[in-house]
């Protein structure tokens, strides 16, 4: 065994000479994970181990690229590195950020001119929500699409072309700037 396996595979080799009977996880490239009792620790860039013990999903998840966070004061907070000292339960994979938010503006995929705000209750009452990324996109303007555009202070709704946006400021066809942009059905919403 040479000193750049006991590096790269450490943790997993302790484990493993302690657990012999429980095995390692283990995963070359891309293909999935294998527990194995017989593990190689090669040195290669593409194989992963990871202990078999009760974070192993865990791990296999930071090994993934994915972020492990811990609760702290009832705030989960990312870790760099986890040590595996706390309680499975105080871990957690980082979930991934909601596709769409409240206030965000979506078009339907299959009906491009439906285009709506989400509202709380649209999240609410959605019985399906994991599947509306499948059915919505977030509304992006089009070059000379009839769009509402407005400056922070609310001052004036300005109806126009949108031309392009440079850093965060939308252009009209007539040449105006303006810091916030909606679709034309925005301006529905401006009557109330």
């Amino acid at each position: 065994m040479t000193k750049e396996q006991i590096k790269h595979h450490k943790e997993s080799m302790l484990w493993f000479i302690n657990n012999p009977d429980k095995g390692v996880w283990s995963k070359r490239d891309n293909n999935n994970w294998n527990l194995t009792t017989t593990p190689i620790f090669k040195v290669y860039a593409g194989l992963s181990y990871v202990p078999n013990d009760e974070y192993f999903m865990l791990r296999r998840a930071y090994v993934e690229g994915k972020i492990i966070q811990l609760i702290s004061n009832g705030i989960w907070e990312d870790l760099d590195k986890p040590d595996w000292t706390e309680a499975l339960k105080d871990y957690r994979i980082k979930p991934d950020e909601p596709k769409f938010k409240v206030g965000d503006w979506v078009r339907n995929i299959f009906h491009v001119n439906w285009i709506i705000c989400l509202e709380d209750n649209d999240f609410n009452n959605e019985p399906n929500y994991e599947n509306i990324g499948e059915q919505f996109e977030l509304w992006e303007p089009n070059v000379d699409e009839w769009c509402v555009f407005w400056d922070d202070n609310y001052y004036c709704y300005v109806i126009q072309q949108f031309k392009r946006k440079v850093n965060n400021f939308y252009h009209t066809n007539t040449s105006g700037t303006f810091k916030n942009i909606a679709p034309l059905e925005f301006a529905q919403t401006l009557k109330n």
